[in-house]
């Protein structure tokens, strides 16, 4: 998992933009997290706070937080009267 740069994105960008960055870094995340080999796991790699920590850990760090946000998101939909998409029946 290297770094790389990407678009700067603003609140105020029009959605289609915004949905653009969301599925880059998705695909990016994908991308990274699927050539992961196991050998790879204990490296050390760069993270929050200017620490370093092990690629297994920021693997596992960055699925918990996707996971977190999700069911943050879920939660509002459903306390505005909406379903979340994977709650819908196919």
């Amino acid at each position: 998992m290297g770094t790389t740069t990407c678009a700067a994105r603003r609140p105020s960008d029009p959605k289609d933009k915004l949905l653009a960055g969301l599925k880059d870094s998705f695909q990016y995340c994908a991308t990274a997290l699927g050539t992961l080999k196991d050998a790879q796991l204990a490296d050390s790699t760069p993270f929050f706070g200017g620490r370093n920590a092990t690629r297994g850990l920021a693997a596992l760090i960055t699925v918990a937080d996707w996971a977190d946000h999700y069911s943050q998101m879920a939660i509002y939909l459903r306390l505005n009267g909406l379903l979340p998409p994977t709650a819908k029946k196919a």
